[in-house]
């Protein structure tokens, strides 16, 4: 159930970062959104490039901590340009439905939210993005697909129908924020965001 997701702070409890459009792109991303969930029958969320996910917390002080390292983050981070390209879908429920996104500063990026925000793990080796797909993206839809051939489908639809208006899109990330994001799959209604950070300069 929804509800079941642990309270921020408590184990079991996860927090992710999304670099956020800013207000002149965020309407037009959201309605995209919508409008895939509805054609879906899946959950809508906020649009969000993830510049890193699923770190685990535990207990209010390491909360703020995370929470100062996203300050110092964001003010090491300028706006950025984000342009989306091809429409793909992975059988994980959190990539069912995405769009690449081509960003050359968003590889540095990443690095320095490893070395902000996971400080215990050592040096990064380099720019690390969730398997399968392996690279920034903006989600379009999560969902839980039963088989190969009914994710194809949905894909297949979706880009038929977005594919013309999202490919090529061109949108302004100027804010990071810190997302609560425990729960999985079944707990998307229940996500919330913790706090929003400017980029430099935005």
């Amino acid at each position: 159930m929804a509800g079941a997701a642990p309270v921020l702070g408590e184990p079991g409890s996860v927090v992710s970062w999304w670099l956020m459009p800013s207000s002149e792109d965020l309407q037009q991303l959201q309605e995209l959104i919508d409008r895939t969930a509805a054609r879906l029958g899946s959950p809508s969320f906020a649009p969000h490039v993830t510049l890193l996910g699923g770190v685990p917390v535990e207990g209010d002080e390491q909360v703020k901590e995370l929470l100062l390292a996203s300050h110092r983050l964001a003010g090491e981070l300028p706006p950025l340009e984000l342009v989306c390209r091809d429409v793909l879908g992975f059988e994980p429920w959190n990539q069912f439905c995405l769009a690449t996104i081509d960003c050359r500063e968003l590889a540095e990026a990443n690095v320095r939210a490893q070395r902000h925000l996971r400080p215990g793990a050592g040096e990064p080796s380099g720019a690390s993005f969730a398997p399968p797909v392996g690279l920034p993206h903006f989600s379009l839809a999560y969902a839980e697909c039963p088989s190969a051939e009914e994710r194809t489908a949905a894909v297949a639809a979706v880009k038929a129908e977005e594919g013309g208006r999202l490919e090529g899109f061109r949108f302004r990330a100027t804010s990071l924020s810190m997302w609560h994001t425990s729960g999985g799959f079944q707990g998307i209604p229940t996500w919330r965001k913790i706090a929003d950070f400017p980029l430099a300069g935005s």
